[in-house]
């Protein structure tokens, strides 16, 4: 064993590990095991899967190569595990992130469309604009609920833009539909809000 030399020293050990592994693949497997049974073991994986981007590349290029491998790994983790697979659900679409990909989802739905004016900036600004019902009034008591808040196209017609889009009830998101805007505040009894009226006067793409 050339022990003078750290680079052949290392190339000669990863040479040795690698071929003990394959003769003595039961063994390793249970030492493996073994080892990632420990807390402190998880902890550290759990850690090193988090933070790591080569982890993530390692990940990224699994899927990439093995489709089918991976979707079936999905498939039986989200039917043992299925109260995680909500929770961490409900936990991406609080972030700005999530509620962008759940509104892409929609307008593709709806126009057909991959809609690039759905941006973080959009989002942020609309949050920090919109504390209230746009339509009714009615306060957001909890800004993470998106039960009760709901993103609205003031037109139902066009997709989610700067000058077409606001944030509502479900109630009134519900009420609303389709209906022109205008006349539905008319028809529920509503003062329009002056966002909607500095919305409506310029053309939403």
């Amino acid at each position: 064993m050339p022990y003078k030399n750290l680079n052949k020293r290392k190339k000669y050990h990863n040479e040795y590990m690698k071929k003990w592994k394959e003769k003595n693949k039961d063994r390793w497997n249970e030492i493996q095991k073994k080892s990632e049974s420990r807390p402190e073991r998880k902890a550290y994986l759990k850690k090193w899967q988090k933070e790591s981007p080569k982890f993530q590349i390692t990940k990224d290029k699994f899927k990439e190569n093995h489709p089918n491998i991976q979707k079936e790994y999905d498939k039986k983790y989200k039917e043992k595990n299925p109260d995680k697979v909500k929770a961490k659900h409900k936990k991406y679409y609080l972030t700005t992130k999530g509620i962008i990909n759940r509104l892409k989802k929609i307008d593709r739905q709806r126009f057909g469309i991959d809609n690039n004016n759905l941006t973080i900036e959009l989002i942020e600004m609309v949050n920090g604009r919109d504390k209230n019902c746009v339509y009714c009034g009615k306060p957001f008591l909890d800004l993470n609920n998106f039960k009760e808040i709901q993103y609205d196209h003031i037109n139902s017609f066009k997709p989610f833009s700067k000058f077409n889009m606001v944030r509502c009830c479900d109630s009134c998101n519900q009420s609303k539909s389709n209906s022109n805007v205008l006349e539905w505040c008319k028809f529920k009894g509503y003062n329009p809000n002056p966002i909607i009226l500095e919305r409506l006067s310029h053309h939403s793409p």
